[in-house]
């Protein structure tokens, strides 16, 4: 449906996202499918989930370098283990259980150049056929397998 005919249940859906209610049952009360109420709130800049708080981001750092698994940090501060796992990557927060588990991909040097020259991820997504979000998740990958090798190496 297009987006003229949600504005009369704009109002409920920020209500019952910020309610916490799911997007199944926000379906149910609305008479949209569970994608359409997804596709809509993302549009609307809705989220059910709060973003991490600086605190949380530190408290997970801290326990990665003490050694803990991001079950244990998920378990211990009250989160999703996926979460967890999510800010480890993003942030590249390392320790001493952290290692490299994927491969080289065949266009790793050449983004990791790029973007090393000051080339926007755009530029580096079109030079290599490949998605942007891609270029930017495989770059934070990369960033994170050095801060590995550095902490292993005892830099």
């Amino acid at each position: 449906m297009n987006r003229a005919l949600w504005s009369d249940q704009d109002a409920e859906l920020r209500r019952l996202v910020a309610d916490g209610v799911r997007p199944e049952a926000i379906a149910k009360i609305l008479g949209r499918t569970p994608a359409a109420v997804t596709t809509h709130a993302c549009k609307l800049g809705l989220r059910w989930t709060k973003p991490l708080s600086a605190d949380q981001i530190d408290a997970i750092g801290k326990l990665v370098e003490e050694g803990a698994c991001s079950t244990e940090i998920a378990d211990r501060l009250g989160l999703g283990a996926g979460r967890v796992k999510h800010c480890i990557r993003y942030y590249g927060l390392v320790g001493p259980r952290s290692r490299i588990i994927e491969h080289e991909k065949p266009f790793d040097d050449l983004i990791a150049a790029m973007s090393s020259n000051g080339a926007p991820v755009s530029q580096i997504a079109r030079y290599v056929a490949q998605p942007a979000s891609r270029v930017t998740a495989r770059l934070i990958t990369l960033a994170r397998h050095d801060a590995v090798r550095d902490h292993h190496a005892g830099i």
